[in-house]
């Protein structure tokens, strides 16, 4: 599959608070004829998985590490921390909760890693079957084959990955979408072929809202970064490599001369969370038992990264990418086998039952109780937890009934995740 790498000027380089100045790249980067650029922004912050804060001039991002240098180092003295253990990194000295700067796009590229970049423009490429998308971040080329659709996240997000699905599907500005087999794309149309007609109907481009192609998005895996580019939307994906690429982490083999654009420096890029490394979400580890009992009769399986009716998380205003939602009277059980070092959660009673949602809460390891809330309700706000789980062979959460039996026991294990020992 041909990989569209784009080089995030911003993002893999040295940061100086004074001038630009070009690094010498390293042999390697030196016979791929790239090169490390130091661009004048604020501190930057690295954040690790214990905790631990680092803030200074400068970093480089690479060959699996970040290395930190500044006047709180020392500048011949750098920090190198694995990327697998960091928490985020932020590369600038805005808020991490303050407005995307791109957050208020209508439209977009949801690309094959399940990626969501906000575009504010799209067209087609000189060459067939390859687009162009202008965005915050810069000007990026990619090919069909790489995208899952364009236009609104709305639209997308009904048919964006089915399995199963065999059509095509584009919804056009006014009339009733179309589906059908999409053949080609070129002159800013698309061609789709349908069973109405023998030959394919060309629709421009400015006649069409969304396009979503059948197929399967492919979840990155090893180490990467995830940046929110937009709300209510997937994060961007970034490989943490010379350069950070995006559009190439399903990709069978390593981009590096098919560079197709930079980001353009932006003040408020948002915060980078590290994912991969050795955080391990309980939503991607299978329980070894699963008990649930209902107080009428009735049982809810848990939800694993959605709400139980399959809406997405969301606690305390705000909404979750990953997390657990557990529903009374229920039992969870894993077996981490001493793997793990720290348990961490914010826990409480989803939005959409903030004041139905009643239930006590334990959480068990080795059969020892280490944490418990006999009455956890929407009202009383959230439970930020953090627990040393050393030596740990089992672990366990246990959601029991409240004062109201079962009833809006919607309970979120919001980024619920455990920390691997390090090796």
């Amino acid at each position: 599959m041909r990989s569209v790498c784009v080089l995030l000027c911003a993002l893999v380089s040295v940061f100086s608070a004074d001038a630009v100045e070009i690094i010498a790249p390293t042999a390697a980067e030196a016979d791929l004829g790239k090169e490390v650029y130091s661009v004048p922004v604020s501190k930057h912050t690295v954040c690790s998985l214990d905790g631990q804060k680092y803030v200074n001039d400068c970093i480089i991002i690479g060959n699996g590490v970040v290395s930190i240098f500044g006047t709180a180092t020392g500048a011949n003295t750098p920090v190198e921390i694995p990327i697998a253990r960091c928490d985020w990194i932020d590369l600038s000295s805005s808020r991490p909760d303050a407005p995307l700067p791109f957050s208020k796009s209508q439209k977009g590229v949801l690309l094959k890693d399940g990626s969501w970049l906000p575009a504010m423009d799209i067209r087609s490429a000189l060459g067939d079957d390859t687009l162009i998308v202008t965005s915050s971040l810069g000007s990026f080329q990619f090919s069909v084959l790489d995208i899952i659709g364009w236009g609104q996240y709305e639209d997308i997000a009904e048919k964006a990955g089915a399995k199963g699905e065999q059509n095509d599907c584009i919804w056009r500005t006014t009339g009733p979408s179309v589906e059908g087999s999409i053949v080609a794309v070129r002159d800013n149309s698309v061609f789709i072929q349908t069973n109405l007609l023998p030959e394919p109907i060309p629709l421009s481009f400015d006649t069409i809202r969304s396009v979503c192609l059948r197929g399967e998005i492919q979840v990155p895996t090893g180490v990467h970064f995830r940046m929110t580019t937009q709300a209510d939307a997937p994060p961007l994906c970034l490989a943490p490599v010379y350069p950070l690429c995006i559009a190439a982490l399903y990709s069978s083999s390593v981009p590096d001369t098919e560079m197709k654009g930079a980001l353009e420096p932006v003040a408020d890029l948002p915060r980078l969370f590290v994912v991969g490394g050795d955080r391990v979400y309980l939503s991607d580890m299978t329980p070894s038992l699963v008990e649930t009992e209902g107080a009428f009769g009735a049982t809810w399986a848990y939800g694993v990264d959605k709400q139980i009716d399959g809406s997405q998380i969301r606690l305390n205003a705000t909404s979750y990418e990953k997390g657990l939602v557990i529903h009374s009277k229920s039992l969870l059980e894993w077996s981490l086998n001493g793997q793990y070092e720290t348990f961490t959660a914010t826990i409480g009673i989803a939005d959409d039952f903030h004041y139905e949602g009643n239930c006590a809460v334990s959480l068990i390891a080795d059969e020892q109780v280490v944490w418990h809330k006999q009455q956890l309700r929407g009202v009383d706000g959230i439970q930020r937890v953090h627990l040393p789980v050393d030596d740990v062979r089992t672990f366990t959460i246990q959601v029991d009934y409240g004062e109201r039996f079962d009833i809006g026991d919607h309970c979120v294990f919001a980024e619920a995740h455990l920390v691997r020992v390090q090796k």
